[in-house]
């Protein structure tokens, strides 16, 4: 597959007898070249896939919980580990990954943040117009 400057197109192949292809689905591989191609349940057409392609698996860690493992085609590098953390938004704070307050690192921050909406102290660093206005009818 291309670069995908193109079009998203997504297949749910949960329900396709196991073996068919793309063909079936009434898509061209070649003709996908500039497409990102979507892929659910991917290992049912696996052999009609380019191998030149990335694989996302989502799993079940807990009840509320999804591990996300992503693999690169062969020959691919691609970086995942940027360890910069999220700053929070009232104090620019690091924020954890797993903190319930997000994008805040705390309920103190959430709630001043709520405190400047509800003051007014947030200001719009333009001029308002009737178009930003008609977005809320």
């Amino acid at each position: 597959m291309g670069g995908g400057g193109g079009a998203i197109i997504h297949i749910d192949a949960y329900r396709l007898p196991e073996g068919d292809d793309l063909t079936s689905l009434g898509l061209d591989a070649q003709g996908l070249d500039d497409a990102i191609l979507v892929v659910e349940w991917a290992q049912r057409i696996a052999d009609a896939l380019p191998e030149d392609r990335f694989e996302i698996t989502i799993t079940h860690a807990k009840d509320t919980e999804r591990t996300i493992m992503i693999s690169a085609p062969k020959d691919r590098d691609i970086q995942l580990d940027n360890t910069d953390a999220p700053l929070c938004r009232a104090c620019n704070a690091a924020i954890a990954q797993n903190s319930k307050h997000f994008p805040f690192c705390s309920n103190r921050c959430r709630m001043s943040d709520l405190n400047k909406w509800f003051s007014g102290d947030y200001k719009i660093s333009r001029e308002i117009k009737d178009a930003d206005l008609d977005a809320l009818d």
